[in-house]
């Protein structure tokens, strides 16, 4: 059973610093630099990483 649970964490490990490289320290930087909102922000980057690419947020584009 020890093998298992080493397993499981590992996973879970993987798992939230995946998430953290992909979403959210991602979203911070655009909420600090570009001056969005939360929803804004994650919105960005999910967009982003799953390839539909609206166009609707550009970083660096004011207004």
């Amino acid at each position: 059973m020890k093998p298992l649970f080493t397993r499981r964490r590992y996973i879970c490990v993987v798992l939230i610093a995946g998430a953290s490289l992909l979403f959210i320290i991602p979203t911070i930087l655009f909420m600090k630099v570009e001056g969005w909102d939360l929803m804004d922000a994650i919105y960005y980057c999910f967009v982003t990483l799953s390839t539909i690419g609206f166009g609707d947020f550009i970083p660096g584009q004011l207004g």
